[in-house]
């Protein structure tokens, strides 16, 4: 889907005294398809986008894998807006055209490989090409035993001879 960002809250730090080597909380954004709106708890990775300025107030977001905390109970869509949160991630998450609709598409977004994080979360969706094949290799297991790795005709004849072994006993 692809929501616009309505807003972008920056909580306070907590008075709590038993918190006050906790991190700052992270900021959350309440999102819009236009008609609804909901509140949308992120990752470092998106917070670091904020901070940076490329997520602001205005920008279309395009959204992949997004969970959703509802509580324990459904709401109506008026009265839902305390009581529930989407949950987003980085990796799942890209900056939408300006001209792009918004709400649920038609197709899904597909994250490439340069555009994800370590600290990014889940990946709901990735495009790889597989070049190229090698063959599978076989190495010895053994601590201290310094062996070049062999291929499956080699696996093949060894796993054999270890057999015959295995029989004389």
């Amino acid at each position: 889907m692809i929501l616009l960002v309505a807003a972008i809250h920056h909580p306070g730090p907590s008075t709590d005294p038993d918190e006050k080597d906790a991190p700052p909380p992270r900021p959350y954004l309440e999102l819009s398809d236009g008609w609804y709106k909901i509140l949308a708890e992120i990752d470092d990775c998106l917070a670091r986008a904020i901070s940076t300025g490329k997520i602001r107030v205005g920008r279309k977001l395009a959204i992949s894998g997004a969970k959703l905390d509802s509580g324990s109970e459904g709401a109506d869509v008026l009265e839902a807006f305390d009581k529930s949160r989407l949950i987003i991630s980085g990796n799942s998450t890209s900056m939408a055209r300006w001209h792009s609709r918004l709400g649920v598409q038609p197709t899904p977004f597909v994250a490439g490989l340069p555009s994800l994080t370590n600290d990014g979360g889940l990946i709901v969706l990735m495009d790889v090409i597989v070049e190229k094949l090698y063959p599978i290799a076989y190495i010895w297991g053994g601590s201290g035993h310094k062996e070049a790795p062999w291929d499956e005709s080699e696996e093949r004849i060894r796993s054999d001879a270890w057999r015959v072994s295995l029989d004389k006993w």
